[in-house]
């Protein structure tokens, strides 16, 4: 019973959550290059940071390009989703 109740009621606050976070993960790319420069092994990288890193201190432009792509493409996926939900949800209000 409880599934039935709560679930549904957190799917968008859930999705709104993992959105933010992705989107404070790339906001953090100055902390990052500033603060530990990826952190020793490099622990503290994210996907922005390892973009440049592999760009321009590797000069693996394609390598860093294709990540950029990458990161498009999953933000595009929840982008995506989320407008389908809610013009799911506003057509059946």
């Amino acid at each position: 019973m409880l599934r039935h109740v709560v679930l549904p009621q957190l799917r968008q606050v859930a999705f709104i959550a993992v959105a933010i976070s992705m989107i404070g993960a790339l906001r953090s790319f100055d902390i990052i290059a500033v603060m530990t420069s990826g952190g020793p092994f490099g622990s503290s990288t994210n996907l922005a940071y390892q973009m440049y890193e592999e760009s321009l201190f590797s000069y693996r432009f394609g390598y860093g390009a294709a990540l950029a792509t990458l990161l498009f493409a999953i933000m595009m996926v929840f982008i995506v989703w989320y407008l389908l939900r809610l013009l799911r949800d506003e057509r059946g209000a």
